[in-house]
């Protein structure tokens, strides 16, 4: 094995390697301060998270991630706590592989 988390992605019918995570980071809804939650899992074109306010499809949040400037994102769909959310621009390959390697 080389560290790298394995990828779970294909069943669920997305086609992106998608892995999970679990460490936290900043995520800020338009107009709000930035909160700490828990990063779920990642992929080059979105994420899943847990937010502790209720978002709503269509909302607009930036993501932060270690090293990298805040990422913009919409909100593609929420249970009340869980969320998913794709990027406006997808993460370069070589900046997902990074953080997938590391873990975080």
């Amino acid at each position: 094995m080389d560290g790298t988390p394995p990828y779970d992605g294909g069943a669920d019918g997305r086609d992106e390697r998608r892995v999970s995570l679990s460490f936290e980071v900043k995520l800020r809804l338009s107009g709000d301060k930035p909160v700490s939650t828990r990063l779920r899992d990642l992929s080059t074109t979105g994420f899943r998270t847990e937010f502790v306010s209720h978002l709503h499809v269509g909302d607009r949040v930036w993501l932060s991630l270690p090293g990298l400037a805040p990422l913009a994102a919409g909100v593609t769909w929420s249970d009340g706590v869980v969320t998913g959310c794709r990027f406006e621009t997808p993460l370069h390959v070589a900046v997902f592989e990074r953080i997938a390697a590391s873990g975080g």
